[in-house]
């Protein structure tokens, strides 16, 4: 959980994904929901940053296994 707003945390990984050897595909899910499908040549997974319950925080959950 970040204080960052989802926009930032979006930059976040849009910036750093790629750099990191990751491809994504980024999808809206809800009005404040998104997820990243992600996947290199060993994992595959999904990053999923929404507003956290508290309505005032972003949150980020991150699941990824072997391919």
């Amino acid at each position: 959980i970040t204080d960052d707003d989802i926009s930032k945390v979006i930059e976040f990984y849009d910036e750093n994904l790629g750099l990191g050897g990751w491809e994504y595909n980024l999808r809206q899910s809800g009005t404040k929901n998104y997820v990243y499908d992600v996947n290199n040549s060993q994992y595959e997974g999904m990053i999923i940053i929404n507003v956290a319950s508290n309505g005032s925080k972003t949150a980020i959950t991150l699941s990824v296994s072997k391919r």
